[in-house]
């Protein structure tokens, strides 16, 4: 095995092994803290006037950056206590939190109107967002709920952003194409040319980097070693700057160039990883697989880009290594539109969200121009012009070799998509309520009834709308006279521990809950305890009406995400079975080697062409060079490839 081939394997694993690192002990962040509910909620009327009023966000926040307004019809500020901030959930410091504030004075009648703002502890964004509600007055609910959801953000964010992902691609790429190059291109010019790419990229990177933490945390800059954001972030550019001294010593000497390369591979990796815990995954509750599909994502991405952006800077040099560079940018260019269209599943979940807001818009506009990436691929690496030959419609010789017309033309569309990477990464996702899909579920309005031993039990919900409600079971014995008397009732409302209910009269009992959170069917068990007699059970299934203005998305983005999983997936095992094919055919791949004909007449391409048509008369053409990248058969069109091989006309009798 060539020893190239050998040290870019040694690289990857490092990477991977970093890479792993990273994902395994980095904490799973969130970005763009958004409205999960409101106390009371948008648009409530209440009887009692509340004491305090709180918004339960979707991540951490600076509670020393944390403001809350209360304003009543009249336009006065009502007076409120100090901010506190709590965790949802303590065991989870990633989790939502809720903002509080009491208040200093016993609301009269009328309509109220709270405004809040804060900054997210994950990205250092601000956002903020207004309810109302009414205390004995009916009320609209507010329109602007949250500023984070859909929005874009400030082009100075963006063009940083769009800087640290260019300067990683372009020294993850150099480094990956510079150890196969120092041995097949045969330029040291070449070489140089990599290593020079790669210690500019990576020095833009570290600059980048470092603004863009400068921009962020402008307003409060302890932010930068005390919030989640800060110490995330200066992980990543310690890694950057690992990269980038590395590169530029493998770029300044030959002496343990290939280790060197290696490590800036590794650190790259690692920080384009680590850099994904700062990014938008674990903005969907539940969802902490996200984070590892971001990670995934961004490195994927920049391997992709950068190994096309090094073959821009081959030129002439690049046909030695194009079969080393196709078995690292196939492989990423699958990863990379496969964990897209799953981050785009989770962060646009309807077709509403994807047409209605900035941040989908934005999305649609970077899958057309990855789905252009993948055809100029696709004509550089020959499989266009091989599926027109088949189908007849190509020229006898020539229509599938690839020529790389088009790689720069794909370099550059590809950092266009890392620019959209760069305003979808300072922009909020749409993932708040009133973007999730329509239900498709009916809510309940009536009671729901069964009979329970000698006893008709009735279970409901009011208002029934997601927050707190108040559920009520009303019990009624069918046996004249009734056995025993109704002494209790235990309710447990989802996941929620089982309460007592209190009696109303009447054979009524009330229990209020927050435990109907989410709209939907959930779960309500019901034990009906009769002094001496046994105690009855029974489970209902209750079902919650979305909240006025919240779940109009329209139709859910899973399906087409599904779809578009299974073309890629399928494309991509195509591909590389049709390679796999190729090389065994060229007698590259297996534990013998086939030996073929030496051919000195014709051009290049015509003679490998031939020679492999010895070996395998009965192979179709075309068929087997359907490979991601920029391999395909110019590969196999290298004279050295070809003169490696020994005659084999004696064995077939030709």
């Amino acid at each position: 095995m060539p020893r190239a081939t050998v040290g870019l394997r040694r690289a990857l694993a490092a990477a991977a092994v970093a890479v792993g690192l990273v994902v395994l002990t980095g904490p799973a962040a969130t970005a763009h803290a958004d409205v999960d509910r409101s106390d009371p909620a948008n648009g409530r009327r209440l009887e009692v006037a509340p004491t305090q009023v709180s918004v339960t966000l979707t991540e951490p926040v600076e509670q020393e950056r944390t403001q809350v307004r209360v304003v009543d019809d009249a336009g006065r500020d009502v007076p409120v206590g100090p901010v506190r901030v709590t965790a949802v959930d303590a065991a989870r410091i990633d989790g939502p939190v809720t903002v509080t504030v009491p208040l200093g004075e016993t609301l009269r009648t009328g309509s109220y109107h709270v405004a809040w703002r804060t900054v997210s502890s994950s990205d250092m964004h601000s956002t903020y967002g207004t309810f109302t509600f009414g205390v004995g007055t009916t009320v609209a609910a507010s329109d602007e709920v949250s500023s984070a959801a859909g929005g874009v953000r400030l082009p100075a964010e963006t063009l940083l952003r769009w800087g640290v992902f260019t300067g990683l691609a372009g020294l993850l790429g150099a480094s990956c194409v510079a150890l196969p190059a120092g041995r097949r291109a045969g330029s040291a010019a070449a070489v140089e040319r990599l290593l020079r790419l790669g210690a500019l990229s990576g020095a833009g990177a570290v600059t980048a980097a470092a603004l863009l933490e400068a921009v962020l945390v402008a307003g409060a800059p302890s932010a930068a070693w005390t919030s989640d954001f800060g110490r995330v972030w200066g992980v990543v550019l310690a890694l950057l700057l690992v990269a980038a001294l590395t590169a530029r010593r493998a770029a300044r000497t030959a002496a343990g160039r290939a280790r060197s390369v290696g490590l800036a591979l590794a650190a790259a990796a690692a920080a384009c990883a680590a850099s994904g815990f700062v990014g938008h995954a674990a903005a969907v509750r539940g969802a902490g697989w996200v984070t590892a599909v971001t990670a995934a994502h961004l490195l994927s991405t920049a391997l992709w880009t950068g190994t096309v952006l090094a073959l821009v800077v081959l030129g002439a040099a690049r046909r030695p290594v194009l079969r080393a560079v196709a078995a690292v940018a196939g492989p990423a260019a699958a990863v990379s539109l496969a964990s897209g269209l799953l981050l785009a599943g989770v962060l646009v979940p309807s077709l509403g969200a994807a047409t209605g807001s900035d941040y989908g818009r934005v999305l649609v506009l970077k899958l057309l121009l990855v789905a252009g990436a993948v055809v100029l691929g696709a004509a550089n690496s020959g499989v266009i012009g091989a599926l027109r030959r088949r189908w007849g419609r190509g020229r006898a010789h020539g229509a599938g070799t690839p020529g790389a017309r088009f790689v720069t033309a794909e370099a550059a569309v590809l950092l266009g998509v890392l620019a959209l990477a760069g305003v979808l990464g300072s922009s909020g996702p749409p993932t708040a309520v009133r973007w999730a899909p329509t239900p498709t579920s009916v809510a309940d309005g009536a009671p729901v009834t069964q009979s329970l031993d000698d006893l008709l039990v009735g279970v409901s919900a009011t208002p029934n709308v997601p927050g707190q409600n108040f559920v009520t079971v009303d019990v009624r014995n069918t046996r004249r006279p009734a056995p025993g008397p109704v002494t209790a009732v235990v309710v447990a409302v989802g996941g929620a521990a089982a309460a007592p209910a209190r009696e109303q009269g009447d054979g009524t009992w009330l229990l209020p809950t927050d435990a109907l959170a989410r709209s939907g069917p959930v779960d309500v068990a019901v034990r009906v305890v009769r002094g001496d007699l046994p105690d009855v059970s029974g489970r209902w299934t209750w079902t919650v009406a979305a909240a006025p203005g919240t779940e109009q998305g329209g139709r859910s983005t899973r399906p087409l995400v599904v779809l578009g999983l299974v073309v890629v997936l399928g494309t991509a095992a195509a591909a590389g079975r049709g390679s796999l094919r190729r090389r065994r055919a060229l007698g590259v791949v297996g534990r013998h080697h086939l030996p073929t004909t030496t051919t000195t007449k014709g051009p290049p391409r015509e003679r490998a062409l031939r020679s492999r048509l010895l070996v395998r008369p009965d192979l179709p053409v075309g068929v087997d060079d359907l490979a991601l990248g920029a391999g395909g058969r110019e590969a196999a069109a290298d004279p050295g490839e070809v003169a490696r091989h020994e005659p084999v006309r004696a064995q077939r009798g030709a």
